[in-house]
């Protein structure tokens, strides 16, 4: 039975220093970055779940989501430049969840998800992009990457105006 409820007995913390929020606990790992772990946001089944729709949606290696146009020739644009450097910073595998091609047992699960997200952040669920699975290996790591940005270098990054 998969509901927006939380995934973990709300009446003890389930580390020490966590914090209540809403129906969640939350632990401040730093504030600059800001760094929240959700303790209860998902259950082990909800993971396994999204790991195997993971595999069933077949993830594309993430150096493949390229900033140009994939237009070719010799020029040396911002572009090509941007996208040699993902070759390099990107090593992890992911697709955006196609919302419209899950059975309905699986979007159920995912509007559950979603649901989760709206009730934590207090976006509504139309705000954001379907959900982006993203899978790493153990030698692969997160490293930042600005691509979701337009960066203006005459202004403090990241400012409050870009697209996402």
């Amino acid at each position: 039975n998969m509901d927006v409820a939380p995934v973990v007995n709300m009446d003890v913390a389930p580390v020490a220093g966590a914090e209540r929020f809403w129906d969640f606990w939350v632990s401040r790992v730093a504030s600059q970055p800001n760094i929240t772990i959700v303790h209860n946001f998902m259950s082990k089944e909800d993971c396994a779940f999204l790991r195997k729709l993971a595999d069933k949606m077949g993830l594309l290696p993430a150096n493949k989501f390229k900033v140009g146009n994939g237009e070719g020739g010799s020029a040396v644009t911002l572009n090509t430049i941007l996208d040699s450097i993902y070759d390099i910073v990107r090593t992890s595998k992911g697709e955006f969840t196609a919302l419209d091609q899950l059975e309905p047992e699986e979007l159920k699960a995912v509007l559950t998800y979603l649901r989760r997200t709206e009730q934590l952040t207090g976006l509504a669920m139309g705000n954001y992009e379907p959900p982006f699975l993203q899978y790493y290996q153990p030698n692969n790591v997160f490293r930042a990457h600005y691509d979701m940005y337009q960066v203006d270098m005459a202004r403090p990054f990241p400012y409050k105006d870009n697209q996402r």
